[in-house]
């Protein structure tokens, strides 16, 4: 992270700033409280359907503008810290799982990326060790894992900028994490309506440019179902936007079953489904900003009633 932080600038829809190695682009989040406040009592109504046989929890995933924003810009967005606690107040009978200290003390390592809108799972491995020790899972240390890497990521946000020539030079590697018992999951794929399995992995090395963040569950579009092996009978449903992908490598030892839904593509009833897989704890692991975008509350809202 550069110590000067005062020089982003507009181009095309996303701020940048730093240079060489140091270049980031990121955007600007504008959530206000009345949105985050439409969000909290949306999810409320799930847990009020689920009932207290099942432990849910909140996690609103801060992007890398909460930390990373020029100082003289900052006064031109919302502050993400701000909204993530305005959500927390407004939960009943959730539990809040609030990431955004753990990972405010790692920010000068590499937990998001500089050219593409998602984090690193580095980034994601300090959030799921907050959500381990809330729902008391086993939870490895990171050197257990197996590490991979793909080179020239250029993301998502070398587009939005108008092609800025340095987030080119200077592209992100996206480093992932395979856990000791990769070998041992068995996961199958499901269309939105739940039907129609296929086998596959969790991992799909072959990921690379823009694509490279799907090398972990690749698409968004299908229900992915992960039998750890895990004798605990604990049964975790991840309802999630593409944020929630880079937790669930860390979460294959805490759980008998993971279901990973993604609610903006997810048609059938979201209640009845959690029952239906036997479903201990629900975890919402949403971006900060789908949390605050009207449209994307009424489809979680939508998904619970459908």
């Amino acid at each position: 992270m550069p110590d000067n932080l005062d020089d982003g600038q507009w181009e095309g829809d996303v701020i940048v700033s730093g240079k060489g190695e140091n270049v980031r682009a990121m955007g600007a989040y504008y959530g206000t409280f009345e949105n985050g406040d439409k969000y909290a009592n949306t999810i409320n109504k799930w847990k009020a359907d689920l009932g207290d046989s099942v432990n849910v929890y909140n996690m609103s995933i801060p992007t890398s503008a909460a930390y990373y924003m020029p100082n003289n810009l900052k006064d031109a967005v919302s502050d993400q810290k701000d909204n993530i606690d305005n959500i927390a107040a407004g939960l009943n009978g959730i539990i809040n799982t609030d990431v955004y200290d753990s990972l405010s003390e790692h920010t000068k390592e590499y937990i998001y990326s500089r050219t593409d809108h998602h984090w690193q799972p580095l980034g994601a491995y300090y959030a799921a060790q907050v959500f381990a020790d809330q729902s008391g899972i086993d939870f490895p240390d990171l050197d257990t894992y197996d590490k991979w890497e793909i080179d020239g990521f250029v993301g998502t946000m070398y587009a939005y900028s108008n092609y800025n020539s340095e987030l080119k030079k200077y592209p992100d590697k996206f480093i992932y994490y395979k856990p000791d018992n990769n070998d041992d999951l068995t996961v199958k794929y499901y269309d939105t309506e739940f039907k129609n399995p296929v086998e596959s992995t969790l991992f799909f090395d072959y990921a690379e440019g823009v694509n490279c963040y799907s090398a972990i569950l690749n698409v968004d579009q299908e229900i992915a179902e992960i039998d750890t092996g895990v004798d605990n009978g604990r049964v975790l449903v991840v309802f999630k936007d593409s944020f929630g992908n880079a937790l669930i490598p860390f979460f294959t030892h805490g759980f008998s079953k993971i279901y990973v839904c993604d609610f903006r593509y997810f048609d059938i009833n979201a209640i009845d489904f959690c029952k239906e897989v036997g479903c201990t704890d629900l975890l919402f692991a949403i971006s900060l900003t789908s949390c605050s975008t009207p449209s994307k509350v009424d489809c979680l809202n939508n998904i619970r009633i459908q």
